[in-house]
């Protein structure tokens, strides 16, 4: 794990393979382009699933990968939490006002959490994201529901059943669905699916619980780390004194890493960061968050923002 750099070119640890519903790239086209890149430590962080970081460390065990190259198995976990803004804690457990303070309505929390160097074959660790991955394919079902319920469009069920059996042992979500969308002829791109369809239903998504993710990684020998905290802002209007107040609590429960170089943060934000990781005794690490041209076309391999 890297704890600062001045130069940070060839380091990537938060890479997408098509593993994730909305990568692009097969695990075998990333090898290749990150090599391309000239990118020497990288990290394959799919969501919830374990399948593109397992492959690259198969590549690494046949040596296909370069003599010089480092790879970290790595995954990015959509969690959960309950905080409260009033005492600034995270709070456990199912409830509406805060059980410290009494004062403050509890805000739900969704976002991303990565884990690093842990073992890929651990038992508990695979059994919950098997779990996941099944619970997934029925909101995958939610989502088309709610389409015709919502939005009064009819997904042929010869489509969807394609689909989800060509992401067979694959994150299933809201991407695929987008993609469905482009290939009838509703949207023409990614964005427009989501902005006029995707974004405006009402349906319960598929988190795991803050707590138990990072104790999941802890368990399976690794670490967890707050993925792109300039995203959290945004979402839920955070200042800089508050996101670090979350990340207080954070560390509290156990998350040791920052993701501090990140492709959309400017120097400001990348700043702030590392401040804030300095004073909490984090350690940093930074990303592109690639998924590949297609999806997110600003996101671009192994550049991860200002140093």
């Amino acid at each position: 794990m890297i704890r600062e750099r001045v130069n940070w070119p060839k380091t990537d640890l938060h890479i997408h393979s098509n593993e994730s519903d909305d990568g692009e790239h097969s695990p075998e086209t990333l090898l290749e382009l990150i090599k391309e890149e000239g990118i020497s430590t990288f990290s394959i962080t799919d969501h919830d699933v374990l399948g593109g970081t397992k492959r690259m460390l198969e590549f690494k065990e046949q040596k296909v990968m370069c003599r010089s190259q480092t790879y970290i198995a790595g995954v990015e976990l959509s969690v959960s939490t309950l905080w409260c803004p009033n005492c600034q804690k995270i709070i456990g457990g199912e409830f509406d006002v805060c059980p410290r303070c009494s004062k403050a309505e509890l805000k739900k929390l969704n976002f991303h959490l990565l884990g690093y160097s842990f073992d890929v074959n651990n038992k508990p660790l695979n059994e919950k994201l098997n779990i996941l991955l099944e619970e997934r394919k029925i909101k995958y079902n939610k989502i088309v529901k709610a389409l015709g319920e919502q939005k009064q469009i009819e997904l042929p069920q010869v489509f969807i059943d394609r689909m989800i059996a060509d992401k067979a042992g694959k994150n299933v979500g809201s991407s695929d669905i987008a993609n469905l969308l482009i290939k009838l002829a509703y949207v023409k791109n990614i964005q427009g699916a989501f902005e006029h369809y995707i974004k405006q239903l009402k349906y319960d998504d598929i988190k795991l619980c803050l707590l138990e993710a990072i104790e999941l990684i802890r368990r399976a020998g690794g670490l967890t780390v707050l993925a792109h905290p300039i995203i959290m802002m945004w979402n839920y209007g955070f200042t800089y004194s508050e996101m670090e107040a979350f990340i207080i609590e954070l560390r509290k429960h156990g998350v040791t890493g920052l993701e501090v170089f990140f492709a959309e943060n400017t120097k400001t934000h990348t700043d702030e960061f590392k401040a804030i990781a300095r004073r909490q005794g984090l350690f940093m690490t930074g990303g592109s968050d690639f998924h590949g041209y297609k999806y997110h076309k600003h996101l671009h391999l192994g550049k991860i923002g200002p140093a």
